[in-house]
């Protein structure tokens, strides 16, 4: 429970911030006991705060709030930006999709070398779906090989990258439970994203037309290869011009000048009241 204040706090008055820390019974309203919280300061408060010229209103907040999106004076530690981890995630998914597009790319203009082979299991008797198997399974063991030296990258570059963000994390988080999860989950599905498509381009196949000795009839250029291109330079130019954007406000903030020489000037935080 915090409290924040309404009015301005009287000359030299001293304040002591109190943070509290309450778990409702499972069967309790956290809606009508908020209410009932913010009257508290009126019931038993009004004429001395009133005195004083001061307005406090207690409210509750629920804890899982407190880090993003609390926005409150006398915060135990600045709390995080909701925003930030949105463009990180947004940017991370994207680079994601350019690597799943340039996977489908590639395992799609490589089709021509694998006709034949397609073309003979069909003939010894393979089924369409043994062949998708096969090549999702391919795209799996991709994955997972790309996925391990991902791992020592993150280890090799944590420190590199809180000392960037200002951030505390630690190797050992990625072997959190939930942790674990999300990265299995996010390995299942660049498997599927990345393969799933060639999977069935390949296993389409007419035997008849790839063993053939010429392969002419077998085209490898298609529509959609044509559009993951052009989505793929799309994402690659759009993430371009945002780092490009972003190194320039930042330079922007460094070299602007601030209208008075910031050498030999002492910044002096206190805590307490405002006049």
């Amino acid at each position: 429970m915090k409290t924040f204040e309404k009015q301005k706090f009287l000359t030299n008055w001293h304040s002591t911030m109190v943070y509290t820390y309450i778990k409702l019974h499972p069967n309790v309203d956290s809606e009508m006991f908020d209410e009932q919280v913010g009257l508290i300061s009126d019931r038993y408060l009004a004429g001395t705060l009133e005195e004083w010229g001061l307005a406090y209103h207690f409210f509750l907040q629920p804890i899982a709030d407190i880090h993003l999106y609390s926005n409150l004076n006398y915060e135990l530690e600045p709390p995080g930006n909701p925003k930030m981890i949105l463009i990180f995630f947004t940017v991370g998914i994207l680079a994601l999709l350019v690597a799943c597009i340039n996977f489908i790319n590639l395992a799609t203009a490589r089709s021509v070398n694998r006709a034949r082979e397609v073309g003979m299991r069909k003939v010894v008797g393979c089924q369409k779906k043994q062949l998708i198997l096969q090549f999702l399974g391919e795209s799996f063991v991709a994955a997972f090989l790309s996925f391990i030296p991902a791992i020592c990258f993150v280890g090799i570059f944590l420190s590199l990258f809180n000392h960037l963000l200002g951030t505390q994390l630690t190797f050992s988080t990625l072997f959190l439970p939930p942790m674990i999860a999300i990265m299995l989950a996010l390995l299942l599905f660049v498997s599927l994203g990345a393969g799933l498509y060639p999977a069935f381009f390949l296993s389409n196949f007419k035997p008849v037309s790839v063993l053939k000795p010429s392969l002419s009839s077998v085209s490898t250029k298609s529509i959609l290869r044509k559009i993951l291109v052009l989505l793929q330079f799309t994402i690659s130019i759009i993430l371009l011009i945002m780092t490009i954007g972003v190194h320039n406000q930042l330079r922007f903030m460094k070299n602007q000048y601030l209208g008075f020489d910031k050498d030999q000037k002492l910044v002096i935080p206190f805590r307490g009241g405002l006049a």
